[in-house]
Protein backbone atom coordinates (compact mmCIF):
# COMPACT_ATOMS: atom_id res chain seq x y z
CA UNK A 1 0.00 0.00 0.00
CA UNK A 2 2.78 2.49 0.48
CA UNK A 3 4.42 1.83 -2.93
CA UNK A 4 0.43 2.27 -4.26
CA UNK A 5 0.34 5.64 -2.27
CA UNK A 6 4.09 6.73 -3.07
CA UNK A 7 3.54 5.97 -6.99
CA UNK A 8 0.35 8.31 -6.87
CA UNK A 9 1.84 10.92 -5.07
CA UNK A 10 4.51 11.33 -7.72
CA UNK A 11 2.27 10.74 -10.78
CA UNK A 12 -0.23 13.49 -9.89
CA UNK A 13 0.22 16.92 -10.13
CA UNK A 14 0.46 19.89 -7.68
CA UNK A 15 -2.86 20.34 -7.91
CA UNK A 16 -3.94 16.25 -8.69
CA UNK A 17 -4.50 16.96 -11.97
CA UNK A 18 -2.69 14.11 -14.20
CA UNK A 19 0.55 14.95 -15.76
CA UNK A 20 2.67 14.44 -18.89
CA UNK A 21 4.85 11.46 -19.31
CA UNK A 22 7.55 13.98 -19.27
CA UNK A 23 6.72 15.74 -16.28
CA UNK A 24 6.05 12.37 -14.44
CA UNK A 25 9.38 11.04 -15.35
CA UNK A 26 10.78 14.60 -14.30
CA UNK A 27 9.59 14.28 -10.79
CA UNK A 28 10.67 10.98 -10.07
CA UNK A 29 14.03 11.73 -11.28
CA UNK A 30 14.09 14.28 -8.73
CA UNK A 31 13.24 11.18 -6.45
CA UNK A 32 16.28 9.45 -6.80
CA UNK A 33 18.19 12.29 -4.93
CA UNK A 34 20.39 10.55 -1.56
CA UNK A 35 18.58 12.87 0.15
CA UNK A 36 15.56 11.29 -0.03
CA UNK A 37 14.01 8.60 1.88
CA UNK A 38 14.93 4.48 0.73
CA UNK A 39 11.75 4.00 0.45
CA UNK A 40 10.82 7.01 -1.87
CA UNK A 41 13.60 6.30 -3.85
CA UNK A 42 12.78 2.76 -4.28
CA UNK A 43 9.05 4.34 -5.29
CA UNK A 44 10.41 6.25 -7.92
CA UNK A 45 12.78 3.50 -9.13
CA UNK A 46 9.77 0.99 -9.46
CA UNK A 47 7.61 3.75 -11.17
CA UNK A 48 10.46 4.28 -13.55
CA UNK A 49 10.90 0.83 -14.31
CA UNK A 50 6.82 1.03 -15.18
CA UNK A 51 7.92 3.67 -18.09
CA UNK A 52 11.08 2.50 -19.69
CA UNK A 53 9.74 0.88 -22.15
CA UNK A 54 7.56 2.85 -23.25
CA UNK A 55 8.94 6.18 -22.97
CA UNK A 56 13.21 4.96 -23.39
CA UNK A 57 14.40 8.61 -24.52
CA UNK A 58 13.04 10.32 -21.42
CA UNK A 59 13.89 8.42 -19.26
CA UNK A 60 17.67 7.58 -20.25
CA UNK A 61 17.76 11.78 -20.19
CA UNK A 62 16.54 12.57 -17.23
CA UNK A 63 17.31 9.56 -14.78
CA UNK A 64 20.01 7.31 -16.00
CA UNK A 65 22.38 9.21 -13.41
CA UNK A 66 20.03 9.03 -10.99
CA UNK A 67 19.64 5.44 -11.37
CA UNK A 68 23.26 4.81 -11.67
CA UNK A 69 23.70 6.76 -8.41
CA UNK A 70 20.97 4.35 -6.59
CA UNK A 71 23.51 1.39 -7.78
CA UNK A 72 26.19 2.91 -6.17
CA UNK A 73 24.41 3.57 -2.84
CA UNK A 74 21.30 1.77 -2.42
CA UNK A 75 21.97 -1.99 -4.38
CA UNK A 76 24.07 -3.01 -1.36
CA UNK A 77 21.93 -2.48 1.46
CA UNK A 78 18.25 -2.82 0.07
CA UNK A 79 18.44 -6.08 -2.20
CA UNK A 80 14.67 -5.14 -3.76
CA UNK A 81 15.87 -1.35 -5.08
CA UNK A 82 19.03 -3.13 -6.36
CA UNK A 83 17.35 -5.65 -8.70
CA UNK A 84 14.30 -2.54 -9.81
CA UNK A 85 17.19 -0.12 -10.89
CA UNK A 86 19.14 -3.20 -12.66
CA UNK A 87 16.39 -3.74 -14.43
CA UNK A 88 15.36 -0.91 -15.53
CA UNK A 89 18.47 0.10 -16.72
CA UNK A 90 18.75 -3.20 -18.12
CA UNK A 91 15.67 -2.24 -20.54
CA UNK A 92 16.91 1.30 -21.42
CA UNK A 93 20.45 -0.39 -22.71
CA UNK A 94 18.98 -3.87 -24.37
CA UNK A 95 19.12 -3.77 -28.00
CA UNK A 96 15.47 -4.98 -29.78
CA UNK A 97 16.49 -6.31 -33.11
CA UNK A 98 12.91 -5.87 -34.43
CA UNK A 99 13.02 -2.11 -33.53
CA UNK A 100 13.86 0.42 -36.44
CA UNK A 101 17.68 2.08 -36.29
CA UNK A 102 17.26 4.71 -33.94
CA UNK A 103 15.78 2.67 -31.04
CA UNK A 104 18.84 1.00 -31.17
CA UNK A 105 20.82 3.11 -31.62
CA UNK A 106 19.28 4.94 -28.43
CA UNK A 107 20.45 1.90 -26.36
CA UNK A 108 23.80 2.09 -27.54
CA UNK A 109 23.97 5.69 -26.20
CA UNK A 110 22.86 4.66 -23.02
CA UNK A 111 24.88 1.71 -22.71
CA UNK A 112 28.25 4.39 -23.53
CA UNK A 113 26.47 6.68 -20.75
CA UNK A 114 26.74 3.26 -18.35
CA UNK A 115 30.09 2.70 -19.50
CA UNK A 116 31.29 6.23 -19.19
CA UNK A 117 33.93 5.06 -16.52
CA UNK A 118 35.17 1.89 -15.14
CA UNK A 119 32.97 2.58 -11.74
CA UNK A 120 29.20 1.04 -12.62
CA UNK A 121 30.93 -2.40 -13.72
CA UNK A 122 33.37 -2.41 -11.10
CA UNK A 123 30.21 -1.84 -8.91
CA UNK A 124 28.33 -4.61 -10.80
CA UNK A 125 31.44 -7.18 -9.82
CA UNK A 126 31.25 -6.16 -6.89
CA UNK A 127 27.72 -7.03 -6.02
CA UNK A 128 27.65 -10.51 -7.30
CA UNK A 129 29.35 -11.74 -4.11
CA UNK A 130 25.41 -10.94 -2.75
CA UNK A 131 23.42 -13.93 -2.52
CA UNK A 132 20.35 -12.28 -2.77
CA UNK A 133 18.80 -14.58 -5.73
CA UNK A 134 17.01 -11.80 -7.51
CA UNK A 135 19.45 -8.73 -7.11
CA UNK A 136 22.49 -11.16 -8.66
CA UNK A 137 19.96 -12.61 -11.53
CA UNK A 138 18.93 -8.61 -12.22
CA UNK A 139 23.51 -8.34 -12.22
CA UNK A 140 24.18 -10.80 -14.48
CA UNK A 141 21.42 -9.99 -17.32
CA UNK A 142 22.33 -6.76 -17.29
CA UNK A 143 26.03 -7.53 -17.51
CA UNK A 144 24.67 -9.89 -20.42
CA UNK A 145 23.51 -6.53 -22.36
CA UNK A 146 26.70 -4.73 -21.59
CA UNK A 147 28.86 -7.23 -22.74
CA UNK A 148 26.75 -7.90 -26.05
CA UNK A 149 26.92 -3.83 -27.16
CA UNK A 150 30.18 -2.90 -25.84
CA UNK A 151 32.15 -6.25 -25.01
CA UNK A 152 35.83 -4.51 -25.03
CA UNK A 153 35.16 -1.90 -23.16
CA UNK A 154 33.38 -4.46 -20.49
CA UNK A 155 36.46 -6.65 -20.59
CA UNK A 156 38.81 -3.77 -20.41
CA UNK A 157 36.91 -2.74 -16.99
CA UNK A 158 37.05 -6.39 -15.83
CA UNK A 159 40.87 -6.61 -16.37
CA UNK A 160 40.76 -3.44 -13.70
CA UNK A 161 38.54 -4.65 -11.09
CA UNK A 162 39.35 -5.77 -7.78
CA UNK A 163 36.86 -8.55 -7.19
CA UNK A 164 36.28 -9.10 -10.86
CA UNK A 165 37.66 -13.05 -11.31
CA UNK A 166 36.64 -14.27 -7.48
CA UNK A 167 32.29 -13.15 -7.74
CA UNK A 168 32.03 -14.11 -11.65
CA UNK A 169 33.61 -17.46 -11.09
CA UNK A 170 31.40 -18.10 -7.61
CA UNK A 171 27.88 -17.72 -9.76
CA UNK A 172 29.29 -20.72 -11.12
CA UNK A 173 29.24 -22.71 -7.88
CA UNK A 174 25.27 -21.43 -7.22
CA UNK A 175 23.25 -24.13 -6.88
CA UNK A 176 20.59 -22.32 -8.22
CA UNK A 177 19.98 -23.00 -12.03
CA UNK A 178 19.00 -19.92 -13.23
CA UNK A 179 22.04 -17.97 -11.97
CA UNK A 180 24.18 -20.71 -13.45
CA UNK A 181 22.71 -20.37 -16.54
CA UNK A 182 22.87 -16.77 -17.09
CA UNK A 183 26.57 -16.97 -15.33
CA UNK A 184 27.41 -19.12 -18.02
CA UNK A 185 26.12 -17.13 -20.90
CA UNK A 186 27.84 -14.14 -19.48
CA UNK A 187 31.73 -16.02 -19.09
CA UNK A 188 31.19 -16.93 -22.74
CA UNK A 189 30.84 -13.23 -23.27
CA UNK A 190 33.54 -12.46 -21.30
CA UNK A 191 35.83 -14.84 -22.78
CA UNK A 192 35.53 -14.08 -26.02
CA UNK A 193 38.72 -13.04 -28.37
CA UNK A 194 40.37 -11.65 -24.43
CA UNK A 195 43.55 -13.96 -23.98
CA UNK A 196 44.29 -12.29 -20.80
CA UNK A 197 40.86 -12.63 -19.21
CA UNK A 198 40.84 -16.45 -20.27
CA UNK A 199 44.04 -16.79 -18.47
CA UNK A 200 43.27 -14.98 -15.16
CA UNK A 201 40.15 -16.93 -15.17
CA UNK A 202 41.42 -20.43 -16.03
CA UNK A 203 44.40 -19.64 -13.34
CA UNK A 204 41.68 -18.46 -10.52
CA UNK A 205 39.89 -22.01 -11.50
CA UNK A 206 37.29 -21.89 -13.78
CA UNK A 207 38.22 -25.19 -15.78
CA UNK A 208 37.42 -27.12 -12.54
CA UNK A 209 34.11 -25.35 -11.98
CA UNK A 210 32.87 -26.01 -15.24
CA UNK A 211 33.82 -29.48 -15.39
CA UNK A 212 32.20 -29.66 -12.03
CA UNK A 213 28.89 -28.14 -14.03
CA UNK A 214 29.15 -30.45 -16.48
CA UNK A 215 28.95 -33.74 -14.50
CA UNK A 216 26.92 -32.80 -11.87
CA UNK A 217 24.21 -31.70 -14.77
CA UNK A 218 24.54 -35.68 -16.50
CA UNK A 219 27.87 -35.12 -18.75
CA UNK A 220 26.97 -35.25 -22.36
CA UNK A 221 23.24 -36.83 -21.52
CA UNK A 222 23.01 -33.18 -19.97
CA UNK A 223 20.79 -30.51 -21.72
CA UNK A 224 21.49 -26.51 -22.79
CA UNK A 225 24.01 -25.68 -19.60
CA UNK A 226 26.56 -28.72 -20.32
CA UNK A 227 26.89 -27.33 -23.50
CA UNK A 228 27.06 -24.00 -22.06
CA UNK A 229 29.85 -25.19 -19.97
CA UNK A 230 31.48 -26.70 -22.21
CA UNK A 231 31.51 -23.88 -25.18
CA UNK A 232 33.57 -22.08 -22.37
CA UNK A 233 36.18 -24.73 -21.91
CA UNK A 234 36.66 -24.56 -26.01
CA UNK A 235 36.79 -20.53 -25.52
CA UNK A 236 39.50 -20.95 -22.93
CA UNK A 237 41.46 -23.19 -24.51
CA UNK A 238 41.43 -22.35 -28.30
CA UNK A 239 44.31 -20.25 -29.58
CA UNK A 240 45.67 -20.31 -26.01
CA UNK A 241 48.52 -21.69 -25.23
CA UNK A 242 49.48 -20.83 -21.97
CA UNK A 243 45.52 -22.40 -20.82
CA UNK A 244 46.59 -25.43 -23.06
CA UNK A 245 49.19 -26.54 -20.83
CA UNK A 246 48.01 -25.36 -17.90
CA UNK A 247 44.68 -27.94 -18.59
CA UNK A 248 47.27 -30.46 -19.16
CA UNK A 249 48.70 -29.98 -15.66
CA UNK A 250 44.75 -30.93 -14.17
CA UNK A 251 43.71 -33.62 -14.09
CA UNK A 252 40.95 -33.14 -16.23
CA UNK A 253 41.76 -34.04 -20.16
CA UNK A 254 41.29 -38.11 -18.94
CA UNK A 255 37.74 -36.72 -18.04
CA UNK A 256 37.09 -35.85 -22.05
CA UNK A 257 36.92 -39.50 -23.70
CA UNK A 258 35.29 -40.56 -20.27
CA UNK A 259 32.19 -37.89 -21.32
CA UNK A 260 31.90 -39.99 -24.54
CA UNK A 261 31.96 -43.65 -22.21
CA UNK A 262 35.67 -44.53 -23.81
CA UNK A 263 38.00 -45.37 -21.09
CA UNK A 264 41.12 -42.91 -21.11
CA UNK A 265 43.37 -45.81 -20.13
CA UNK A 266 41.92 -48.75 -22.38
CA UNK A 267 45.10 -51.26 -23.39
CA UNK A 268 45.93 -51.12 -27.22
CA UNK A 269 45.27 -54.63 -27.31
CA UNK A 270 41.65 -54.48 -25.77
CA UNK A 271 38.51 -53.87 -27.92
CA UNK A 272 36.38 -50.10 -27.16
CA UNK A 273 33.40 -51.18 -24.94
CA UNK A 274 29.78 -52.00 -26.12
CA UNK A 275 28.78 -48.99 -24.56
CA UNK A 276 30.96 -46.50 -25.75
CA UNK A 277 30.46 -48.23 -29.35
CA UNK A 278 26.38 -48.18 -29.82
CA UNK A 279 24.74 -45.65 -27.74
CA UNK A 280 21.62 -43.59 -28.10
CA UNK A 281 21.70 -40.82 -30.05
CA UNK A 282 17.91 -39.17 -29.99
CA UNK A 283 18.66 -36.57 -28.32
CA UNK A 284 19.68 -33.76 -30.36
CA UNK A 285 21.26 -32.12 -27.33
CA UNK A 286 23.34 -35.02 -26.38
CA UNK A 287 24.78 -34.81 -30.14
CA UNK A 288 25.83 -31.74 -29.77
CA UNK A 289 27.30 -32.25 -26.27
CA UNK A 290 29.37 -34.92 -28.03
CA UNK A 291 30.59 -32.76 -30.66
CA UNK A 292 31.69 -30.08 -28.17
CA UNK A 293 33.80 -32.94 -26.51
CA UNK A 294 35.21 -33.95 -29.84
CA UNK A 295 36.58 -30.52 -30.49
CA UNK A 296 37.64 -29.99 -27.14
CA UNK A 297 39.48 -33.05 -27.82
CA UNK A 298 41.17 -32.09 -31.21
CA UNK A 299 42.23 -28.21 -29.42
CA UNK A 300 44.39 -30.77 -27.40
CA UNK A 301 45.63 -33.30 -30.35
CA UNK A 302 46.54 -30.20 -32.49
CA UNK A 303 48.55 -28.49 -30.29
CA UNK A 304 52.03 -28.80 -29.13
CA UNK A 305 52.83 -30.36 -25.47
CA UNK A 306 50.72 -33.21 -25.60
CA UNK A 307 52.30 -36.72 -23.82
CA UNK A 308 51.92 -39.27 -25.80
CA UNK A 309 49.28 -41.43 -23.62
CA UNK A 310 47.42 -38.33 -24.24
CA UNK A 311 47.54 -38.09 -27.45
CA UNK A 312 47.08 -41.68 -27.97
CA UNK A 313 43.99 -42.00 -26.33
CA UNK A 314 42.32 -39.14 -27.86
CA UNK A 315 43.01 -40.24 -31.42
CA UNK A 316 42.03 -43.70 -30.93
CA UNK A 317 38.82 -42.47 -29.22
CA UNK A 318 38.17 -40.47 -32.50
CA UNK A 319 39.16 -43.61 -34.14
CA UNK A 320 36.87 -45.75 -32.43
CA UNK A 321 33.77 -42.66 -32.82
CA UNK A 322 34.36 -42.75 -36.66
CA UNK A 323 35.05 -45.86 -37.43
CA UNK A 324 32.93 -48.73 -35.38
CA UNK A 325 30.21 -46.99 -33.52
CA UNK A 326 26.89 -45.87 -34.41
CA UNK A 327 27.58 -42.42 -33.79
CA UNK A 328 25.76 -39.82 -35.95
CA UNK A 329 27.50 -39.71 -38.89
CA UNK A 330 28.51 -35.61 -38.43
CA UNK A 331 30.03 -36.71 -35.59
CA UNK A 332 31.62 -39.44 -37.08
CA UNK A 333 33.03 -37.03 -39.77
CA UNK A 334 34.23 -34.44 -37.04
CA UNK A 335 36.51 -37.14 -35.51
CA UNK A 336 37.83 -38.67 -37.98
CA UNK A 337 38.97 -34.67 -39.46
CA UNK A 338 40.42 -34.29 -35.65
CA UNK A 339 42.93 -37.07 -36.30
CA UNK A 340 46.42 -35.27 -36.25
CA UNK A 341 48.77 -35.01 -39.31
CA UNK A 342 51.56 -36.83 -37.51
CA UNK A 343 49.33 -39.70 -36.79
CA UNK A 344 51.50 -42.26 -35.00
CA UNK A 345 48.88 -45.27 -34.58
CA UNK A 346 49.52 -47.48 -37.07
CA UNK A 347 46.02 -48.85 -38.72
CA UNK A 348 47.55 -51.81 -40.07
CA UNK A 349 47.63 -53.37 -36.77
CA UNK A 350 45.33 -51.87 -35.01
CA UNK A 351 41.72 -53.86 -34.84
CA UNK A 352 38.73 -52.73 -34.19
CA UNK A 353 35.05 -54.02 -33.85
CA UNK A 354 33.12 -52.61 -36.92
CA UNK A 355 28.85 -52.54 -36.02
CA UNK A 356 26.27 -53.00 -38.26
CA UNK A 357 22.90 -51.73 -38.41
CA UNK A 358 19.63 -54.90 -38.53
CA UNK A 359 17.97 -53.82 -42.31
CA UNK A 360 14.81 -53.32 -40.92
CA UNK A 361 15.33 -52.66 -37.08
CA UNK A 362 15.14 -48.74 -37.58
CA UNK A 363 18.91 -48.52 -35.91
CA UNK A 364 17.31 -50.36 -33.05
CA UNK A 365 19.47 -53.74 -33.10
CA UNK A 366 23.10 -54.08 -34.06
CA UNK A 367 25.12 -57.03 -35.70
CA UNK A 368 28.51 -56.84 -34.03
CA UNK A 369 31.16 -58.00 -37.04
CA UNK A 370 34.47 -59.39 -36.97
CA UNK A 371 37.49 -57.81 -35.62
CA UNK A 372 39.14 -56.06 -38.33
CA UNK A 373 42.68 -53.56 -39.04
CA UNK A 374 41.26 -50.46 -38.55
CA UNK A 375 42.72 -49.81 -42.27
CA UNK A 376 40.79 -52.10 -43.87
CA UNK A 377 36.99 -50.84 -42.31
CA UNK A 378 38.71 -47.18 -43.40
CA UNK A 379 39.50 -48.38 -46.80
CA UNK A 380 35.62 -50.11 -46.74
CA UNK A 381 33.93 -46.61 -45.78
CA UNK A 382 35.80 -44.71 -48.49
CA UNK A 383 34.51 -46.97 -51.23
CA UNK A 384 31.49 -48.12 -50.01
CA UNK A 385 30.08 -45.70 -47.58
CA UNK A 386 29.05 -46.15 -44.12
CA UNK A 387 28.04 -49.21 -42.78
CA UNK A 388 29.77 -50.72 -45.67
CA UNK A 389 26.83 -49.37 -48.34
CA UNK A 390 24.03 -50.23 -46.52
CA UNK A 391 22.01 -47.13 -47.04
CA UNK A 392 23.84 -46.37 -50.50
CA UNK A 393 20.22 -46.24 -52.44
CA UNK A 394 19.43 -42.61 -49.87
CA UNK A 395 22.69 -40.20 -50.94
CA UNK A 396 23.60 -37.36 -48.43
CA UNK A 397 26.07 -34.85 -47.37
CA UNK A 398 26.43 -36.17 -44.24
CA UNK A 399 27.17 -39.54 -45.83
CA UNK A 400 29.55 -37.65 -48.93
CA UNK A 401 31.09 -35.57 -46.35
CA UNK A 402 32.20 -38.50 -43.58
CA UNK A 403 33.49 -40.81 -46.90
CA UNK A 404 35.76 -37.21 -47.61
CA UNK A 405 36.80 -37.33 -44.43
CA UNK A 406 38.00 -40.93 -44.27
CA UNK A 407 40.02 -40.66 -47.69
CA UNK A 408 41.20 -37.16 -46.19
CA UNK A 409 42.85 -39.83 -43.15
CA UNK A 410 44.02 -42.01 -45.89
CA UNK A 411 45.63 -39.03 -47.58
CA UNK A 412 47.52 -37.80 -44.49
CA UNK A 413 48.86 -41.31 -43.95
CA UNK A 414 49.96 -42.91 -47.32
CA UNK A 415 53.35 -42.13 -46.99
CA UNK A 416 55.06 -45.29 -45.67
CA UNK A 417 52.78 -44.95 -42.21
CA UNK A 418 50.64 -47.97 -43.14
CA UNK A 419 53.34 -50.49 -43.25
CA UNK A 420 53.88 -52.11 -39.88
CA UNK A 421 56.86 -51.35 -37.14
CA UNK A 422 60.46 -52.08 -38.39
CA UNK A 423 60.95 -55.10 -36.96
CA UNK A 424 65.01 -55.07 -37.81
CA UNK A 425 66.27 -52.61 -34.90
CA UNK A 426 62.85 -51.62 -33.56
CA UNK A 427 63.54 -48.11 -35.14
CA UNK A 428 59.85 -46.98 -34.44
CA UNK A 429 59.82 -47.04 -38.41
CA UNK A 430 56.26 -47.61 -40.31
CA UNK A 431 58.35 -47.96 -43.71
CA UNK A 432 61.74 -48.73 -44.75
CA UNK A 433 64.44 -48.48 -41.46
CA UNK A 434 65.80 -45.35 -40.61
CA UNK A 435 68.96 -46.90 -39.83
Amino acid sequence: MDFLSQTYIALRGPTGAPQSPSDTIARLSDRLSPATLLADRRAAVLSLKGLARDCKADVGERALGGLLEVVQNDAEVDADIGKAVLETLNILCEVNEDLPPPSKELSYKHTDLVLKDEKTTHKLFALLADNSFYLRLSILQFLITLLQNRRQVVQAYFLKAPVGPTTVLSALEEKREMIRTEALTMIQLLLSQSPDIQKILAFEGAFEKLFNIITQEGGIEGGVMVHDALACTDTLLRYNTSNQSYFRETSLPPVLPSLLLFPPQLPPQEPAPQGFALQFWDPLQKRANAGMVVGIMGILVGSKGGSPQETFAFCRCFIELGLASNAPTALKTQALQLLPVNLTIPLPSMTITPYMPVPESNGEEWDRMERASALDVLVELILHGEYNGIYSAKRTRDGMELRAAALGVFQVGRKLRWTEQCQGCNCASYGPCRR
